[in-house]
């Protein structure tokens, strides 16, 4: 018989895997996660998280979506995650962190990146076929 506890942790494990299989496919997928704070809500999650293998995937999903867009706002809470006494004394953790951080720096992104969102917006691009 499977406890709660168990039963969670595995729907958990589940629910990361299959999150980061759309994000990897899509990059309309990791804009969207990146708008609504999702990256800000798993790196919440990362400094609360105790098991190791929901841990490697939240970290997994920060590089994903962190690799994609951050904000300031984000990366002030890595800063603060590394700098926080409960990750220092999880030494696999910090350096799942970095790992993250690491391979995000090495993402590359579009060349050249336009975003269309507004009313204005259709003068924006008459001038960049003329």
């Amino acid at each position: 018989m499977i406890s709660n506890w168990q039963s969670s942790t595995s729907l958990q494990h589940y629910g990361l895997m299959v999150l980061q299989q759309l994000l990897k496919g899509s990059i309309t997928n990791r804009t969207s996660c990146f708008r609504a704070g999702l990256l800000s809500f798993l790196l919440d999650w990362f400094s609360v998280e105790e098991g190791d293998d929901i841990v490697i995937k939240i970290a997994e999903l920060i590089q994903i979506i962190g690799g994609h867009s951050i904000c300031g706002k984000d990366i002030r809470k890595f800063f603060a995650l590394l700098r926080g006494e409960k990750i220092i004394a999880k030494q696999k953790h910090s350096s799942l962190l970095l790992t993250s951080v690491s391979h995000m720096l090495k993402e590359k992104g579009p060349e050249a990146f336009f975003e269309f969102s507004g009313h204005d917006s259709v003068s924006c691009v008459d001038f960049i076929l003329l």
